[in-house]
């Protein structure tokens, strides 16, 4: 279960890092997705969605990654009729 707060978006959020949970030929799963962007070290970061993952492994990947860019929180879309579920944490 996490206790981190995510952020329920309708579309790509410029200024976060975001999760996309869908259900895609009968199975739930969930990308992870961020603008690009520049590290304070200079490196680039260009825009990549991740490959699909378990909804907990997008979850805790956007977390944990969160620390390591300029963003300061974790947006989530919930595509057509999906529900959260209380074990993924607090979604506002």
């Amino acid at each position: 279960m996490f206790t981190h707060t995510f952020h329920r978006v309708e579309t790509l959020a410029d200024d976060a890092i975001t999760v996309r949970i869908s259900i895609i030929d009968g199975e739930l799963g969930a990308s992870v997705d961020f603008p690009t962007f520049q590290h304070e070290n200079g490196k680039i970061y260009r825009a990549n969605p991740s490959r699909r993952l378990s909804v907990s492994d997008a979850l805790s990947t956007a977390v944990a990654v969160l620390s390591q860019t300029p963003f300061a929180y974790v947006a989530v879309i919930l595509d057509g009729k999906m529900r959260w579920q209380e074990n993924w944490g607090t979604l506002l």
